[in-house]
């Protein structure tokens, strides 16, 4: 995986100078392989869950 470095720190200065909470965009290209791990890795950081859930009327999660 051959790709340079700097603007990828660049890009990880930019996105620590935002406040608290923020949300952002970040696009990757990266081969199948990389990709995957990559994605395993943010789930497993981010506790993304893989079946979305929401909150019904009576305040109970709900699959959906």
């Amino acid at each position: 995986m051959a790709f340079p470095v700097e603007p990828l720190e660049q890009q990880r200065r930019s996105i620590a100078m935002l406040r608290p909470g923020a949300k952002t965009r970040v696009l990757l290209e990266l081969e199948r392989e990389v990709a995957i791990d990559v994605i395993g890795y943010a789930i497993t950081l981010s506790q993304i869950r893989r079946t979305p859930k929401f909150v019904d009327d009576d305040g109970e999660e709900q699959v959906a």
